[in-house]
């Protein structure tokens, strides 16, 4: 299927093919759950860490 790309109006008449779909064409729906790993105690704080946000900077007048 040739696609292009100009400046005038796309043909209404040629009829296109619908979408064939990708990777979820045959996924079910529903709520799915994330992979999660466990942690281990000893490292559990220096995970905490890394995902802090700093807090944001207070502007002064």
């Amino acid at each position: 299927m040739l696609i292009g790309v100009g400046q005038s109006d796309p043909d209404k008449n040629q009829q296109k093919s619908p979408s064939q779909g990708g990777a979820l064409t045959n996924a079910r729906a529903g709520g799915g759950s994330a992979n999660t790993q466990v942690i281990l105690p000893r490292h559990r704080a220096a995970v905490e860490r890394f995902f802090v946000r700093p807090a944001a900077p207070v502007k002064k007048n």
